[in-house]
């Protein structure tokens, strides 16, 4: 199932649109940076600076960093962000490595 996922902000310079197949967020975020080399190094580092990924789609919010990985897609458009926490746990490299 193709679908286009966004990504915002700072992360737009990995692009704007992507349409791809993928069956999770995990696949996604693997998917772009073998395009855009940098876009899992770039993840991780935004997570240790306290910045989370935050997934929002129609129907679809993904905020804890454990649903990164294992939350299945639908097929709605998605649109990537980071957002600041406050929180330095580096839980990109623990999901992204």
């Amino acid at each position: 199932m193709n679908r286009k996922i966004h990504l915002l902000g700072e992360l737009s310079k990995f692009g704007e649109t992507w349409e791809m197949e993928a069956k999770s967020i995990g696949d996604a975020v693997k998917l772009i940076d073998c395009q855009k080399d940098g876009f899992r190094k770039f993840l991780i580092e935004a997570a240790e600076a306290g910045f989370d990924l935050a997934i929002v789609g129609k129907d679809f919010l993904v905020s804890e960093p454990e649903e990164l990985v294992f939350n299945n897609l639908g097929s709605e458009e998605l649109y990537f962000s980071l957002v600041p926490t406050g929180s330095k746990k580096g839980w990109g490299r623990k999901h992204f490595s």
